[in-house]
């Protein structure tokens, strides 16, 4: 089936082109409201550096287009929510957490470990892929955008069986916000996934604020039909914009994994190459190697640089290796932190959890630096503001 669609996706070759999208999405849905046309500019720049720099392979083609044909629709759908529920917009959203740090430092599974207390409001996978309308609670999973949800995942699994284990995708368990972005072409972490140089290049000079103001408004969408909670979220991409995501959100409470970049660095490159094998045949390991170093320096330059004007009160460290070896424990001392009120209830639900991660059954994730063509001194010579800054928790 999977191969049937490629041979038709690769005959037909739909341009990867915003006015021919944005076209075909009209005559699909038979929608034109799109709110305003701030998206376009970044879905250009996005689109246009694909075509020219990321060479796709005939499964990447596919694979990008119905992504961004996802996207947009969506959006459609959710400015039409807005315009038919204004009261969407008077939600209010109150100190919602943020568990952030470089990729592959345990922000997952910290993440999946809180989302087991119900006093927070997490967003779950096919929530993210099908904001709208605006989810409800108990959404049966007869759900038409649950089950393509699962039907997503089953594909991923089936397209990458690698990128699964790295990191599982499950449409009915909390997932991070970054999707949020997706539906406004802004995360700098595309790079990571393709060459898109000229894209990296332009948003690093965006404003990066009005990203997560679209992120609000989507928090506001996504707790429309909840009871009032405090939302728990998590995202590794949030410590490059650490600055925009504390002004739109002043109360936020920040959690911040760390984890010894000799370890996260090469973990890293496996799931960048990982992903990118899914889009692309032109897999070049030194290039991956020299694009995660980049990233990662980067990511703690911007992200050390706001929090040093925020202040330290709002941040709470956790160690990986603390993390993995008592996650309870953990759990227990951000709760305590930002004076959380935390049930005896939950140490179960936490163990219980912290035993399904672990026997979790996934191929071996095997990764070294010298794959990527990168060694012990360059990493530290590079991350050494954060190895000085944070060498207690690593």
């Amino acid at each position: 089936m999977l191969e049937t669609a490629f041979c038709i996706i690769n005959r037909l070759r739909p341009p990867l082109h915003t006015p021919a999208l944005i076209d075909k999405v009209e005559a699909v849905t038979g929608l034109s409201n799109w709110g305003g046309d701030e998206f376009l500019e970044p879905l250009e720049v996005l689109l246009d550096s694909i075509h020219r720099e990321a060479r796709l392979s005939q499964q990447g083609h596919f694979v990008l287009y119905q992504h961004y044909m996802r996207l947009l629709k969506n959006l459609l759908g959710i400015n039409q929510d807005w315009k038919r529920e204004p009261n969407i917009h008077q939600v209010e959203i109150k100190a919602p957490i943020f568990i952030l740090g470089f990729p592959r430092t345990g922000t997952t599974y910290l993440h999946q470990l809180m989302a087991n207390d119900p006093a927070h409001r997490t967003l779950r996978y096919w929530e993210l892929l099908f904001p709208s309308p605006p989810p409800a609670p108990n959404t049966p999973e007869d759900d038409a955008r649950i089950r393509e949800a699962k039907r997503f995942c089953y594909w991923i699994g089936k397209i990458s069986p690698k990128l699964y284990s790295i990191h599982a995708l499950d449409a009915m368990s909390a997932e991070e916000c970054c999707f949020i972005f997706d539906h406004w072409f802004l995360d700098r972490i595309n790079h990571l996934v393709f060459d898109v140089p000229t894209y990296v290049k332009w948003y690093d000079q965006y404003d990066h604020r009005a990203s997560y103001v679209f992120h609000k408004k989507m928090l506001q969408t996504y707790g429309a039909n909840f009871p009032p909670q405090p939302f728990l979220l998590k995202a590794p991409r949030h410590l490059f914009c650490l600055d925009a995501l504390l002004s739109v959100y002043p109360d936020a409470r920040i959690v911040w994994t760390h984890r010894d970049p000799l370890e996260a660095l090469p973990s890293l490159c496996s799931l960048s190459e990982t992903a990118r094998a899914i889009v692309s045949k032109d897999i070049h390991p030194e290039r991956i190697g020299r694009r995660c170093l980049d990233h990662l320096a980067v990511e703690f330059e911007s992200g050390w640089k706001a929090r040093q004007a925020a202040g330290e009160g709002r941040f709470y460290d956790v160690a990986y290796n603390d993390l993995v070896r008592d996650p309870v424990k953990t759990v227990q001392a951000i709760y305590s932190y930002f004076d959380m009120e935390y049930s005896g209830a939950l140490d179960e639900a936490l163990e219980a959890e912290a035993d399904r991660q672990q026997n979790r059954k996934h191929q071996p994730h095997r990764y070294s630096l010298e794959q990527y063509h990168l060694n012990q001194g360059e990493t530290h010579e590079r991350l050494s503001d954060y190895i000085e800054h944070f060498s207690f928790y690593i």
